[in-house]
């Protein structure tokens, strides 16, 4: 970038007089260094964004296969006596623990193990379902046995009274 000033109009005011030099130095210095600064931003940023630019694009096209690869590469467990303890990925690793998570497994009343979230919610999914057939059921079943214990209620008072 280059830039020119015609110094003859700096260093002469409207009526002809002549203007201190060191005043119209430090005035062309000061807009220089500012234009400079500028234009050094400028381009910083222009090439920050070029570059940007070019490593996204190529990261956009090897990060997949190389996390393709990372997922499927075969590490070996090792016990810290040397022992080999099996293969492994970290794609089996996360599948692993994505079943472990989501598998339905119901848990005894005494198991030390903690029933899944999935399991967790399965279970409540199905007694929500249910609640209205059990209260349904629950107040059918207290008025049969109602019913059955004033019959046997009578019926013990009937014997009683017969004696």
């Amino acid at each position: 970038m280059k830039i020119e000033i015609d110094l003859s109009d700096i260093y002469e005011d409207e009526d002809g007089n002549r203007l201190r030099v060191e005043f119209v130095d430090s005035v062309v210095s000061s807009l220089t260094s500012r234009l400079q600064n500028k234009a050094d931003k400028q381009l910083s940023d222009e090439i920050n964004k070029s570059i940007s630019d070019i490593v996204n694009t190529k990261l956009n096209v090897i990060l997949p296969a190389m996390m393709e690869q990372m997922l499927d590469f075969e590490y070996e467990q090792v016990s810290p006596w040397g022992e080999k303890n099996g293969k492994w990925t970290i794609r089996n690793k996360i599948a692993g623990a994505i079943k472990d998570a989501v598998g339905f497994e119901k848990k005894d009343f005494w198991s030390s193990q903690k029933e899944t979230p999935f399991t967790k919610l399965v279970v409540k999914a199905i007694g929500e379902a249910i609640k209205p057939m059990a209260d349904e059921m629950r107040a059918s079943m207290n008025l049969e046995f109602k019913k059955a214990c004033i019959a046997e209620a009578a019926r013990q008072l009937q014997e009683r009274m017969q004696k």
